[in-house]
């Protein structure tokens, strides 16, 4: 019963790290921007580095200017535009490539907060 209830716990705990991670995809005329926040995550720059490799060799243009990725209170944050060529699941895959889920995975969620997007 006790080895039960210690896997009980540690599954809570691995999906409260998992739910941490969020990933919002705000469309406008012409493409995409994504927000991704994660929270966990060591060598920040290493990660990023290998987002923005991996998202690359998935065929997705970011816009210039406008791709950042840093750590702000703790979290990872990327942010990019790109083209609507970009998908969500090219995202998603970039961060698996670069993580192996190993801080979460993440889940991209159509957005609709900012009052210029195009929400269906």
């Amino acid at each position: 019963m006790q080895l039960i209830s210690a896997l009980t716990l540690a599954m809570a705990g691995l999906a409260s790290t998992v739910s941490a991670n969020t990933c919002d995809r705000i469309s406008f005329k012409g493409g995409n921007q994504y927000v991704v926040r994660a929270d966990g995550v060591s060598d920040i720059p290493g990660i990023c580095g290998g987002l923005r490799d991996n998202l690359h060799g998935r065929s997705c243009s970011v816009y210039p200017f406008s791709h950042s990725c840093v750590e702000e209170g703790g979290q990872l944050v990327w942010k990019f535009s790109s083209t609507d060529f970009c998908t969500s699941g090219n995202v998603e895959g970039a961060w698996w490539e670069a993580t192996k889920n190993r801080f979460g995975d993440i889940q991209c969620v159509l957005s609709c907060q900012n009052r210029e997007a195009f929400c269906d």
